[in-house]
């Protein structure tokens, strides 16, 4: 199974630089589909960096306030099933060069991945309604 490459995003020319000021997870780490990995910032936007594929951090090249430039792979992931039993502090087998760009979007301050904020979100409401 190939490789993903974990990449920073394409950068605007206007932006002359960009600094990880996030790592959400460390190798070996079991991360799911869109999981967050990174969070790049730069003078005007932070950017959200997470998994295309469910699987296993292989490596991470880059280590917190590590500036970083346009394009630049900062890590790889060797994809897995959901299902599997390889989860957090997993080790990967897998050594393909054969890969594939990581899926990256922007991130506003207050946006989460998941659908967990959202559950929480809702049941605080309903408590604070019966609480009125």
């Amino acid at each position: 199974m190939p490789l993903i490459n974990i990449r920073v995003p394409k950068l605007p020319d206007s932006v002359t630089a960009a600094k990880i000021s996030n790592i959400h997870v460390k190798e070996g780490d079991f991360v799911e589909l869109d999981g967050r990995l990174l969070d790049i910032e730069t003078n005007k936007v932070v950017l959200e960096i997470t998994a295309a594929d469910c699987g296993v951090v292989k490596q991470l090249f880059v280590s917190l306030n590590d500036e970083v430039e346009s394009e630049q792979m900062v890590g790889t992931l060797v994809p897995e099933p959901v299902d599997s039993d390889r989860r957090l502090g997993a080790e990967s087998q897998t050594s393909n060069d054969s890969t594939i760009d990581e899926n990256i979007r922007p991130a506003s301050p207050n946006q989460s991945s998941g659908l967990g904020w959202l559950f929480i979100t809702l049941a605080i409401g309903a408590a604070i309604l019966v609480l009125l």
